[in-house]
């Protein structure tokens, strides 16, 4: 910082400067990596807890009308033929699901899929998760009532829960 006469010069040199700026820049790259993945990790979690509060109020309404609704949308649902809870309009599953969740994106694929019987007596709900998560893996594979499940491997990236 002195000049070749000895005295006190002020300010940096443009290395000096570099260096710091190109230490920012990698600090950040680092950081902003990381912080994605927790966002994805998060989103999934998200989604897997969607999954199964409503496969918690389907097995409720189950309880109920012996029978799971054909759709997960509307006020009241469409009962499959059979169900003690038949008639016009039929219980609503917002009885035991007040708001039935979307995914925390809800674009392209990243929606829940729902399927059930014809008879009403199984059905699947699936989400698809942004990365491969070994806990999440359940045992349900395959194509189930029209439902992607995937494999059950390391890189499936779908969760799904039947009843």
């Amino acid at each position: 910082m002195f000049d070749q006469t000895g005295a006190h010069r002020r300010g940096f040199t443009l290395i000096e400067l570099m260096t710091v700026i190109a230490i920012i820049g990698i600090l950040s790259a680092t950081i902003l990596t990381g912080f994605e993945s927790s966002r994805k990790r998060a989103r999934d979690s998200r989604r897997i807890t969607d999954v199964d509060q409503i496969a918690l109020a389907l097995e409720m309404y189950y309880t109920r009308c012996r029978s799971y609704p054909a759709t997960l949308a509307g006020s009241a649902v469409a009962q499959a033929s059979g169900s003690s809870c038949a008639g016009s309009p039929g219980l609503p599953l917002s009885t035991y699901l007040p708001t039935v969740p979307n995914d925390p994106t809800n674009t392209g694929s990243y929606v829940y899929a729902y399927g059930v019987a014809g008879d009403g007596k199984s059905y699947v709900v699936a989400a698809t998760l942004e990365q491969g998560n070994a806990a999440a893996r359940n045992g349900v594979t395959g194509t189930i009532l029209t439902v992607a499940c995937g494999d059950d491997s390391e890189t499936d990236l779908n969760y799904c829960r039947k009843g």
